[in-house]
């Protein structure tokens, strides 16, 4: 009876270890998921392909009153001071079991990302912040069903 209740303490030993190293990939893989979507973030709202002068001549594809996104997805965004793009900050890793990190940006940087996210009564909304993590959900699969070997 005594070699069996050891074994049984052995192997809770070794799944008590297991568990600590999946929750440590767990954390390794989080914060590789939010450095990708956040490099991704910052480059789709970096595009330089158009100036402003460029879209005032294209009509102004962003208006609400006659929405024509030059690019496809629309969530893509135009760089006029950098703002916008300096703005998208990642937090540290917040959570103990069920561990977070937020992505966006940062408003005290970027004053007009609300009104680029949302739009408003003349601008149609790009929502980067959605339209990044929906663009990247394989890829967010795949880097956090990492496992250790």
């Amino acid at each position: 009876m005594a070699i069996v209740w050891k074994n049984l303490e052995t192997v809770l030993k070794n799944y008590d270890a297991l568990i600590r190293k999946v929750e440590v990939q767990i954390r390794k893989n989080l914060n590789k998921t939010a450095d990708a979507v956040q490099a991704r973030m910052i480059e789709n709202v970096s595009l330089t392909d158009h100036t402003m002068e460029d879209l005032a001549r294209l009509g102004h594809p962003y208006s609400r009153r006659n929405p024509r996104p030059p690019h496809s997805p629309p969530w893509l965004v135009h760089i006029r001071s950098g703002d916008l793009k300096r703005s998208i900050k990642k937090s540290k890793i917040k959570g103990g079991k069920n561990p977070k990190v937020l992505i966006g940006a940062d408003e005290n940087i970027a004053e007009h990302a609300r009104k680029v996210i949302f739009g408003d009564s003349k601008v149609m909304a790009r929502d980067f912040v959605s339209g990044t993590t929906t663009e990247m959900t394989r890829e967010i699969w795949r880097i956090m069903t990492r496992m250790p070997d």
